[in-house]
């Protein structure tokens, strides 16, 4: 688990998948460090890692240095979790099984379950897909190893597709199963109103959030751009929604269309990694 600024629902969180594994890697990039944060899960858990970072890292890294602990305990999987997600009860065990089931017969390298609760599913059988989100994941250490670390300079955001993209590129496997619901929080949603009504409603991302969606959207896409042109539609929608939010019902309106901005040039000229802000001259 990847934690920053962490509040006491992550404990409540953790609880919902602790009796599954056999590790529990905490990869924290807050300012400051956790007090007591291996104590309090040794009675749940046969080992506790946590490893506090003096500056956030950003995601990539974040889950690079906690699969590294895992490969280092003798892990051949991890469970990747963002701190606002948690299992329905005995969701995590249902996923494991199905993790077995399709191993016997599929080169899968991540199995991840369902990010929308409410979605109305005719079908829910496992099935392979193209993109999946981080939080919830299983990955296959087998097919780190041979695909290699998550893409430190994309810091956070199209970090889980890039690597979803890599592994199909490589001969993997990614595959969902919508029967297993993670709670997972997906930013602050926001009502669009229209003539004083409210017609429906958005998720609102911070306007740092949306640079990286925007210059990593780009870069991850362009990467891809001939063995996964698809990709690209979905990143150009992506954009084109986060672009008319953004017109239309955010506030922060000329901060977010700046950082746009600033995400396109600095994709073009291939500044990567955290956002650094312009020196002004004086």
């Amino acid at each position: 688990m990847v934690l920053y600024h962490p509040s006491a629902e992550v404990w409540h969180n953790i609880k919902s998948y602790a009796s599954a594994v056999e590790a529990l890697i905490l990869i924290d990039n807050s300012p400051q460090a956790l007090e007591d944060a291996e104590g309090r899960w040794e009675s749940f858990v046969s080992q506790v890692h946590y490893r506090h970072f003096s500056e956030n890292l950003g995601v990539a890294s974040a889950l690079n240095e906690g699969v590294q602990i895992a490969l280092d305990v003798g892990c051949t999987h991890v469970l990747t979790m963002d701190q606002d997600s948690a299992f329905a009860s005995g969701d995590i065990g249902v996923l494991c099984q199905i993790w077995n089931q399709l191993a016997q017969t599929t080169r899968i390298g991540i199995l991840s379950p369902n990010h929308t609760p409410n979605a109305s599913l005719p079908d829910t059988s496992p099935r392979s897909t193209l993109l999946v989100m981080t939080s919830g994941n299983i990955l296959s250490l087998e097919a780190y190893q041979a695909c290699g670390r998550f893409e430190d300079k994309l810091f956070i955001d199209h970090v889980d597709h890039e690597y979803c993209l890599r592994l199909q590129q490589n001969g993997w496997q990614v595959w969902v199963a919508p029967s297993v619901v993670l709670a997972h929080g997906l930013g602050v949603q926001k009502s669009i109103r229209l003539l004083g009504l409210t017609c429906g409603s958005f998720i609102s991302h911070t306007p740092l959030r949306g640079y990286y969606m925007w210059r990593n959207g780009r870069w991850v896409s362009n990467k891809y751009r001939q063995k996964f042109p698809q990709f690209r539609r979905v990143v150009r929608k992506i954009l084109f929604k986060e672009f008319i939010k953004t017109l239309l019902w955010e506030n922060q309106r000329w901060e977010r269309l700046r950082l746009f901005w600033q995400a396109n040039q600095d994709y073009r000229q291939n500044r990567m990694g955290s956002w650094q802000p312009k020196k002004t001259k004086g």
